[in-house]
C-alpha cells in the first residue's frame, strides 16, 4: 500500500475553513500542507496555477506525495491542471 511521503491539499478558503480537522484524519502521521485559493471562477487562472505550481516546488512536494483536491468544479479544475 502507497504511503505518501507529504500531503498537499488544495481548496477554496470557504471550504478548506470548513473542515480542517476532517483533513487530519487521512494518513494522521503524515504532514500536511493546504493551498487555499479565493471561491469563485476567478481562481481559475494561469496565475493562480502558477502561484500553485511555485508553492508545490517550494514545500518540495515529489511523485512521492499525494496532492487532494478538496473542492468543487474551480479546485478540480485547477488541482488537475
Amino acid at each position: 500500500m502507497f504511503t505518501p511521503h507529504k500531503i498537499a491539499i488544495i481548496t477554496d478558503q470557504n471550504v478548506g475553513s470548513l473542515y480542517p480537522q476532517y483533513f487530519e484524519q487521512w494518513y494522521p502521521e503524515v504532514p500536511k500542507s493546504v493551498f487555499a485559493v479565493a471561491p469563485g471562477e476567478n481562481s481559475k487562472s494561469m496565475e493562480e496555477a502558477m502561484r500553485l505550481w511555485q508553492w508545490l516546488l517550494n514545500e518540495q512536494f515529489d511523485k512521492q506525495c499525494l496532492i487532494i483536491n478538496f473542492g468543487g468544479g474551480v479546485i478540480s479544475d485547477l488541482g488537475g491542471f
